[in-house]
């Protein structure tokens, strides 16, 4: 792979006023790597890392009273709008009714907990106990500690006026 460095091997004029000790590095570190025998450090894959990301920006997630909002303690407060979604785009008209949902309450410039099922079992487990199935198509929406409905309820409501006014209402309490 890489022919053989002579580190004893000084030049007589170097060829440029900056040391080069960083070929140095790199051809160690090329070396070792592919003739060490000690076993390699295991890292996360990015699920993991993505799981860990989520955690650790919803211990940042704003609080109020001292109690965090949407936490999993309390899946769904009375003054917080929660979808539950899927990132995954396996099933075609679920992911589009996801982004269409999601679309929606972006455009009423609210904050919005999202909690990508997906990326997080816990979630999905959290939407089953609220809502009693085992069986459960995405997206779901809950306003105000209520259960509002998957895509089609969300667009009813949207084209209608009524979701607009219900989360002013919501948001007013606050």
């Amino acid at each position: 792979m890489w022919r053989p460095w002579d580190y004893k091997k000084k030049p007589s004029k170097p060829s440029s006023p900056f040391s080069c000790s960083s070929f140095k590095d790199i051809h160690h570190l090329c070396t070792t790597d592919a003739f060490s025998s000690a076993p390699a450090k295991r890292t996360a894959n990015v699920f993991h890392r993505v799981r860990l990301v989520n955690t650790l920006l919803r211990s940042w997630a704003p609080t109020r009273n001292g109690k965090f909002l949407g936490s999993v303690s309390d899946p769904v407060s009375d003054n917080l709008i929660v979808v539950y979604f899927t990132s995954l785009r396996a099933v075609r008209s679920t992911f589009e009714d996801c982004k269409t949902v999601r679309s929606i309450l972006q455009g009423l410039r609210v904050w919005v907990d999202e909690r990508d099922v997906s990326m997080d079992h816990g979630f999905l487990k959290e939407l089953r106990g609220m809502l009693g199935r085992s069986k459960l198509s995405l997206p779901r929406v809950f306003i105000g500690g209520r259960y509002m409905g998957g895509a089609e309820e969300m667009e009813q409501l949207h084209e209608s006026g009524e979701l607009k006014k219900l989360v002013e209402i919501k948001m007013s309490r606050c």
